[in-house]
């Protein structure tokens, strides 16, 4: 498991991992999926997937994130998209290009409403496991 639910008085908090930076960034972004619809990514059909061309780019990296996060948290609320996989094209401290793969999902299949990415409490580090990041959520 790429995340782990951790407790918070108020909102959602959650600790995302993975081996390498991009692997942060698709980890991050799959669970996402996974807490909103309440669907794991194998349990989805994946045959009718779709794309999205992603670019951003922000002073540093801890902002990058944040905002590769709160897009795909507006594409998840807006039109219902649960992501299933990243082409990352390039990845830098403050820059960042992929193409999003995604599948459509029934309004009726989200489960869980977040409202925001916050800054609070916001801590990523690297390790010689790799990548880790904690995020809190507005619930």
């Amino acid at each position: 498991m790429s995340y782990k639910l951790l407790d918070h008085t108020a909102d959602l908090r959650v600790k995302f991992s993975g081996n390498i930076k991009k692997n942060l960034l698709k980890n991050s972004a799959i669970a996402l999926s996974e807490i909103i619809f309440e669907i794991k990514q194998n349990d989805v059909c994946i045959d009718n997937s779709k794309k999205l061309n992603l670019k951003l780019e922000e002073a540093e990296f801890s902002e990058l994130y944040i905002d590769f996060l709160r897009e795909i948290l507006f594409r998840i609320n807006s039109s219902q998209f649960y992501f299933i996989d990243f082409n990352f094209k390039k990845i830098t401290s403050t820059n960042l290009e992929a193409v999003c793969f995604y599948v459509e999902q029934d309004i009726s299949n989200l489960k869980n409403e977040i409202k925001a990415v916050t800054y609070n409490e916001l801590k990523i580090t690297e390790n010689k496991e790799g990548w880790s990041a904690k995020v809190t959520f507005d619930i």
